[in-house]
């Protein structure tokens, strides 16, 4: 089954680091806006990345790993509102985060 979705407010972009950082201190989204989604689309842009979105701080040996130019989707408010990010090797790299409701 096909479920259209609707973007919620602007594609952003954030950095990611050598420190774990949430999606909202990545991009600016509020908890507000996290909590009416139902998926967030993710793009590694420019290197790999560590994800997790369990509320495990991710580390370079824990967490789901995105390649550059990778994405996926997280689905479900909880586990997009507990998403962290943090690089996978020595440079910092940008990602592009766009959130999505179930229009249905």
């Amino acid at each position: 089954m096909l479920t259209a979705m609707s973007a919620l407010g602007t594609l952003l972009t954030g950095t990611i680091t050598d420190t774990a950082s949430a999606i909202t201190a990545l991009t600016g989204y509020n908890a507000t806006t996290i909590k009416t989604a139902s998926r967030a689309v993710i793009t590694a842009r420019t290197g790999g990345i560590m994800f997790t979105y369990n509320g495990t701080t991710p580390t370079v040996l824990i967490g789901h790993y995105l390649a550059a130019s990778a994405n996926i989707s997280v689905e479900g408010a909880a586990n997009i509102a507990a998403l962290q990010f943090i690089r996978e090797a020595g440079t910092s790299w940008s990602i592009t985060i766009t959130l999505e409701t179930d229009q249905s």
